[in-house]
């Protein structure tokens, strides 16, 4: 049986992580300080050994929260990720004493991102579940911490909390497709395939939502279904980790696909 690939994330993952910062629309910094941080989280990005540097001198200097912050999306760019994964858990502790829940809670899911690149989903799922119990209706919390769930092959709890998130927003067809999965490996198939079929409905080619009923028509036997769902994601979306699962799946059942030629049982089809 397929798994979730969680760990296609991981390639575009740390990007999101040091791309995120919550510091400046929530504490009501000043203008002066506001820009600095800004300039000093662009610069993770385009320096981020001059990042660290600057966020050491500020920090030093009384910067608090921002530099505090910036030092460790300056540290994760370098590389340097399980220290900046407890930089952030340490900083959110301190916001959370403060009664600062929102930016704890958003400060704790870069954290469990970050661990999760350090591959230590245990310590990320600990994490994120600090992040759920401050802001527990938060989409972006739970989605992350569903993630993190099925990283640890939890999937009955990562389908419960995927269940929270679509009674506070039914339209989200990647949780849709994600609880697809989960289900999958709990061996609901019935029940995986309608998210599967309510999550294209929601979004009409959407990649990984056709990898998905794919993988449960492959299950339930129903081959030439799986094939059409799979080629029709490479027709659309030719590249990308959705991609590259659909053509390994596509080998097992041998089928070959060569750039625009799908070959069938040892049958060329232009």
């Amino acid at each position: 049986m397929p798994k979730i690939v969680i760990f296609r994330w991981l390639a575009s993952l740390l990007p999101l992580v040091i791309l995120s910062s919550p510091l400046a629309a929530q504490t009501g910094m000043k203008a002066a300080e506001a820009r600095r941080y800004e300039a000093c989280i662009q610069r993770t990005r385009s320096d981020p050994e001059t990042a660290v540097e600057e966020a050491l001198s500020w920090r030093d200097m009384g910067g608090g929260f921002p530099a505090r912050h910036c030092l460790a999306l300056a540290e994760a760019a370098l590389g340097a990720r399980q220290p900046a994964a407890l930089r952030l858990e340490d900083l959110a502790r301190d916001m959370q004493r403060e009664g600062r829940a929102a930016m704890a809670a958003s400060v704790l899911t870069q954290a469990g991102n970050m661990w999760l690149l350090a591959e230590n989903p245990r310590r990320g799922e600990a994490a994120l579940a600090r992040a759920r119990r401050l802001q527990p209706g938060n989409i972006a919390v739970l989605l992350d911490h569903a993630r993190m769930l099925a990283a640890l092959q939890r999937y009955a709890d990562a389908a419960a909390t995927l269940d929270v998130l679509l009674r506070l927003d039914p339209s989200r067809a990647d949780a849709l497709v994600f609880r697809a999965a989960a289900r999958r490996h709990l061996g609901r198939l019935d029940m995986a395939m309608e998210d599967a079929q309510l999550a294209l409905a929601l979004r009409p080619g959407m990649a990984e939502a056709l990898l998905e009923r794919g993988y449960l028509h492959r299950l339930a036997g129903r081959n030439d279904a799986a094939r059409r769902d799979w080629l029709a994601l490479l027709n659309r979306n030719p590249y990308g980790p959705s991609a590259d699962a659909a053509r390994a799946a596509l080998a097992a059942m041998d089928v070959k696909v060569e750039g625009d030629v799908k070959v069938e049982g040892g049958r060329g089809r232009q």
